[in-house]
């Protein structure tokens, strides 16, 4: 016997996207991160190569539909809790930071 899933509509879809957002910001809260910040922070993570402060920027606000000066807050946040560095030729994660990150 089989059995038809429901179809999903937008209401499903929203309600499982607030319960994973949910659990995620419980998880990061655990770390002492915002899920902004952590959104800022993964592309620097991923990069081998120092990360130009504005294109970060561009990208997150593009990403988040947020406002440009909020993220540079972020960025300022992230450095201050030593997850970033910002060097002459750009934005590095920090070994603190690549632990946030990784697995």
């Amino acid at each position: 016997m089989t059995t038809t899933a429901p179809p999903a509509d937008s209401r499903l879809i929203a309600l499982a996207h607030y319960a994973a957002r949910g659990v995620l910001e419980s998880v990061l809260g655990r770390h002492g991160l915002t899920f902004q910040q952590s959104v800022t922070l993964r592309p620097v993570a991923l990069s081998d190569a120092p990360v130009s402060r504005e294109a970060l920027v561009a990208e997150v606000c593009h990403a988040l539909k947020a406002d440009p000066d909020d993220i540079h807050g972020v960025v300022d946040e992230l450095i201050g809790k030593g997850l970033v560095v910002d060097e002459r030729d750009g934005l590095r994660v920090s070994p603190a930071g690549g632990s946030c990150t990784a697995g």
